[in-house]
């Protein structure tokens, strides 16, 4: 049985920038049948305060725990933190060289001025564009930084950071098991975690992507009634 959902949140809780209140309905019921619901994103830590002041609150929408910045920080509402990493600031200006050499890349993020930071940005051109590039970053930083692609984006934690290791940080903090664990992502970032927890990929997602999910959900409502009907044991 199920008893805990992460799910992505652009493009899979908010689609085209809209967060359906059917969603938020059937999540409430979800978890007010005791178990547990939580975003897993590549956003930062600004996110928080979407709960608490902007359209998530708003909406109603609640959360037993947040995986930031594709799981290089792990909290719950109010910001506590269960687990953290960091690329160092070395690590991040060797990033920023290797991004700038690279052609059709778009721009990237600053090297912080403090010696570590959660995640170092990079955009490229196109989807395929930050997938090639990603994968020369894989083989020369891979030792140290774990580089995911979000879109046209390329996403650079440290070495063993991704969002498979935070939720397996929150079903630890739960005492749950993996099998437990209903995961839910659109995106190449979300591929690995979907194919580690056997998990959903969102049937708006691109085909390239679809093609590397276990299962496919139209939303993350469908998702959570069908998990509550038990006709998806694990």
């Amino acid at each position: 049985m199920k008893k805990l959902i992460a799910t992505d949140y652009d493009g899979t809780f908010r689609r085209l920038g809209v967060i359906d209140p059917e969603d938020v309905r059937r999540v409430r019921k979800w978890c007010a049948a005791g178990r547990y619901f939580g975003f897993v994103t590549g956003r930062g830590e600004d996110f928080i305060q979407n709960f608490k002041r902007y359209e998530l609150a708003q909406a109603g929408v609640t959360a037993d725990f947040l995986i930031l910045y594709n799981g290089a920080l792990v909290t719950d509402l109010e910001g506590n933190v269960w687990e953290e990493t960091f690329i160092d600031r070395q690590t991040a200006l060797e990033l920023s060289r290797f991004f700038a050499e690279q052609p059709n890349m778009q721009s990237q993020g600053h090297v912080a001025d403090a010696d570590r930071q959660h995640v170092y940005y990079a955009t490229a051109a196109s989807v395929e564009e930050a997938l090639r590039i990603s994968e020369i970053a894989k083989r020369e930083f891979g030792d140290r930084v774990n580089p995911e692609v979000n879109g046209w984006h390329i996403n650079c934690m440290a070495a063993g950071t991704g969002k498979s290791s935070g939720i397996a940080c929150v079903l630890k903090h739960f005492g749950l098991k993996k099998k437990e664990a209903a995961v839910v992502g659109d995106d190449w970032n979300d591929v690995s975690m979907v194919k580690e927890y056997d998990g959903w990929i969102m049937s708006t997602a691109s085909q390239p992507v679809k093609a590397q999910a276990p299962h496919l959900a139209n939303s993350i409502g469908d998702l959570a009634d069908l998990l509550l009907g038990g006709t998806q044991d694990g």
